[in-house]
């Protein structure tokens, strides 16, 4: 037989049940809580979606308009990376190197050099200037004429008409 149950066990029931009563609001505020964060989440998640999809659209733009110029580069970068690849580029350095140490002295005294013919050039322009003010000088003089013409040679010596040394 069935025995109906004790006035106490209605009561833990009524009191269980009011529990879970008073407990509803206090879930209902943190479902709702749940809720609004689960659409923020969705709405960010559209915004992003949003950026993502204008920048693949820019991305797509500038890859259509960069595609032809940069297959156009693909001939002239293979030569290059060929030329690049040649081991003569690697030798360039030590050449650079070499030139530096072989040629600069050479050209640095290349420069005292033309200093040193300029400032012959300069002495030898003076002293011809003197030498013909001094042979003006000379030919006013009488019988400057004698001293002043160009010596004959010896017979012999070389330059000496009907020679055949010359």
């Amino acid at each position: 037989m069935a025995q109906l149950p004790g006035v106490s066990y209605v009561l833990r029931l009524v009191r269980a049940q009011a529990e879970a009563l008073v407990a509803i609001p206090d879930g209902l505020v943190a479902l709702n809580r749940s809720i609004v964060a689960l659409t923020r989440s969705i709405e960010q998640s559209r915004e992003t979606l949003a950026t993502m999809q204008r920048l693949i659209t820019r991305a797509e733009d500038l890859m259509t308009e960069l595609d032809e110029p940069v297959r156009a580069l693909a001939p002239g970068l293979r030569r290059v990376s060929s030329v690049l690849d040649d081991p003569v580029i690697d030798e360039i350095p030590s050449a650079l190197r070499q030139l530096q140490r072989d040629l600069l002295p050479v050209v640095s005294g290349l420069r005292d050099t033309q200093q040193k013919v300029t400032s012959i050039a300069t002495s030898t322009a003076r002293m011809s200037s003197l030498i013909d003010e001094t042979g003006s000088r000379l030919s006013a003089l009488p019988g400057a004429n004698l001293l002043l013409r160009p010596r004959q040679p010896e017979p012999g010596e070389p330059g000496e008409p009907g020679d055949d040394a010359g």
